[in-house]
């Protein structure tokens, strides 16, 4: 292939890539496995506020494809304006990689985040 026919095959598909709608929390697969980890903690995932939902891309971020998700929420107990999250970072098959605590949120069981 020439220079050229290669930088327009490229082009067309960065424009195809570009047109894909990103995946978003309105896409998050993983409730079961958040809510029974969570639950293994003594936290429901239907008390926790200020839930979200972000998907990574580890490979490319010109590829639409879902690497894995960071989720985070407030329990009941950490609402104090200071306290924190709970986190959860999971691969795109939901399997859990690590869970921790942001600010001075503290849950027994769940280790100290730094940030």
């Amino acid at each position: 292939m020439s220079g050229t026919a290669t930088a327009i095959a490229r082009a067309l598909a960065v424009a195809c890539v570009v047109g894909a709608a990103p995946a978003g929390a309105d896409d998050f697969p993983c409730d079961p496995t958040v809510a029974t980890l969570l639950d293994q903690h003594g936290l429901q995932l239907d008390t926790l506020s200020g839930v979200q939902a972000q998907p990574y891309n580890w490979s490319n971020d010109a590829v639409a494809e879902v690497s894995g998700w960071r989720f985070s929420g407030i329990p009941p107990q950490c609402r104090d304006a200071t306290a924190g999250n709970v986190v959860i970072s999971l691969w795109a098959t939901c399997s859990v990689t690590d869970i921790y605590t942001t600010g001075n949120c503290r849950i027994p069981g769940i280790r100290q985040g730094w940030f």
